[in-house]
Parts: structure tokens; sequence; C-alpha cells
């Protein structure tokens, strides 16, 4: 799978900044992005939203790491 393919389907963010990360993850789904989009994006440092550039490196090495056991 190629990351292209990651595209993001969904986002729940809750709690008292809710609306400021929904609000990103809404602009790249509505885009049909994928999780590359939040790794390729400028974030202010440090700020909430910075929390998705966190979570896409996360995801896309877990992704890594499985594709390397199973392959």
């Amino acid at each position: 799978m190629e990351h292209g393919d990651l595209i993001v389907i969904g986002s729940g963010p809750a709690g008292e900044k809710g609306a400021e990360l929904i609000r990103v993850a809404s602009q790249v789904m509505i885009s049909g992005g994928s999780v590359k989009e939040f790794v390729n994006a400028v974030y202010n440092y440090p700020t909430l939203t910075d929390v998705y550039k966190s979570a896409a490196f996360d995801g896309l090495d877990k992704l890594e790491q499985w594709n390397a056991a199973h392959s």
C-alpha cells in the first residue's frame, strides 16, 4: 500500500480545543487528502494542531513495521 492510498476518512477530537482540531482534519477530508498531507503540512510549534503531524508519523511508522513483519 502506498502512502497516497491512506485516505483520511474521519477524526474525532473532543474537549475544549476540539473545534481547532476538527477544522484541520475536515479540510484534509474535504480535499480527499491522505495521511501524507499531515506529514507535509507546516504547523506552528508548539500548537495543538501539531499532534496531527506526530500521529501521522507514528501511524506511518507502525504501518512500515507491520509491512516488514508480514512480507
